[in-house]
């Protein structure tokens, strides 16, 4: 279903604008998706809502504003050969290799966000242009996966002003985004940007706090030169994704790749492939790391940490469980907005939150302390000095196989929406 608004105006001092949007009818079209690849392109080049109109989720066109941004979802039945690749003019992008890796990997679908700016390159993630047109989208997908598999932009052996370049747009673009991933539910995964080590050491600190897995391969250097040059983040996803496999831990989970690249070696590829400035060792316990294979064309995870503090103690895993949990927890007390205060609906919301996070317990993934089969939960009413009333819910438990603790509090003041707050 299309609309056009010829003539959409706006309050005080905005411009009057055309608004063209597609809405895909499918019902499961409007679920958000479990992973998605957030791409950048230019506003005059071609749009995949047009190379791929079957895929479109929806879109967004302004006659009067130089900003668009749309939505495709893909299936592992889809042809993906049009996507922009390495031979992309605007710039070498991965945004065909992310989504032919997180299908590879047994993922059912992906959708593709792209925000599109004038003269916008596959990096332009630290430009605010980017980021206001892709946020409204986002927003509308909690829980999701993302992967940024351009966010590095290009990479191999550069001047010592272009790397600084790098990190300043890698760390400007994460602190963007990085609250929204945090309040939507959301993890994003990128790919080591191979930057010298005193860059490195100096962006680490740059992502602590943030829900951000950062993936690299390693392996021979035969495995290296066939299969490095693709998005690790992506396989990543597609794991995670692809069913109930990594619930447990992503840990020993191997995936299937794409064909390999056969190139002979050249000898500066060879002179360069071991520089430890480029792969430090003192970084391993910062990255994702999936092994490449050197007979098959497969990657297996090793690590998976994340950067949410404490650093280590949180793998991508346990981290995604604990979100799924406190998103189940606030998507039950929504109902309850509207209730009164009083010791009915706090008994209510204390049964409501009990049974949304039944099925972890189940599962046997949420347990409750000192043993308990399921999470304690209780509820309450807080008088505030001036005399409102808050209904607040507290929930503890324990989150298996990693021994993590969930303790959460929710308070619903009355007419607004829950708060998570985590003790």
């Amino acid at each position: 279903m299309e609309s056009r608004v010829p003539s959409l105006r706006g309050g005080g001092n905005e411009r009057p604008l055309t608004v063209e949007v597609a809405q895909a009818p499918s019902e499961e079209r409007r679920q958000p998706p479990q992973a998605c690849v957030v791409a950048i392109g230019p506003l005059d080049g071609p749009w995949l809502s047009d190379a791929f109109p079957d895929a479109v989720v929806k879109k967004s066109r302004f006659d009067s504003l130089p900003v668009g941004v749309e939505q495709v979802r893909f299936t592992s039945r889809s042809v993906v050969d049009r996507l922009p690749g390495l031979d992309n003019r605007n710039g070498p992008s991965l945004l065909r290799d992310a989504v032919n890796g997180i299908l590879t990997a047994g993922a059912p679908s992906v959708d593709v966000v792209v925000g599109r700016v004038i003269g916008g390159k596959p990096w332009s993630y630290d430009d605010e242009r980017v980021f206001r047109v892709l946020d409204g989208y986002l927003q509308e997908m909690p829980g999701t996966v993302l992967v940024f598999p351009d966010l590095h932009g290009p990479r191999g052996p550069q001047s010592a002003d272009f790397d600084e370049e790098r990190f300043e747009r890698i760390a400007t673009a994460i602190d963007r985004f990085s609250d929204g991933w945090h309040e939507r539910y959301q993890i994003a995964l990128i790919d080591d940007p191979g930057l010298p080590a005193p860059l490195t050491r100096r962006l680490i600190p740059r992502l602590l706090g943030t829900d951000l897995a950062v993936c690299r391969f390693t392996g021979s250097d035969a495995a290296m030169a066939a299969h490095s040059w693709r998005c690790a983040g992506a396989v990543a996803a597609g794991l995670v994704t692809a069913g109930s496999r990594a619930v447990l831990g992503m840990i020993g989970q191997s995936a299937q790749l794409g064909e390999a690249r056969r190139a002979p070696a050249r000898r500066a590829d060879l002179l360069l492939r071991t520089d430890p400035a480029r792969v430090a060792p003192e970084f391993s316990e910062y990255f994702l790391e999936l092994a490449l294979d050197d007979t098959r064309n497969m990657a297996q995870i090793i690590t998976e940490p994340t950067f949410r503090r404490p650093m280590g103690g949180w793998p991508f895993s346990a981290l995604r469980m604990v979100k799924a949990v406190h998103q189940r927890i606030i998507d039950s007390a929504q109902q309850f907005v509207f209730q009164p205060a009083d010791p009915r609906s706090a008994l209510a919301l204390a049964g409501a939150l009990q049974y949304s996070v039944r099925p972890f317990s189940n599962a046997g993934l949420l347990v409750g302390p000192e043993g308990m089969p399921e999470p304690l939960v209780s509820g309450n009413i807080e008088v505030a000095p001036d005399g409102s009333r808050t209904l607040v819910a507290d929930v503890m438990g324990n989150l298996r196989p990693w021994s993590r603790k969930v303790s959460v509090r929710v308070s619903l003041r009355p007419n607004e929406s829950p708060a998570l707050e985590v003790l």
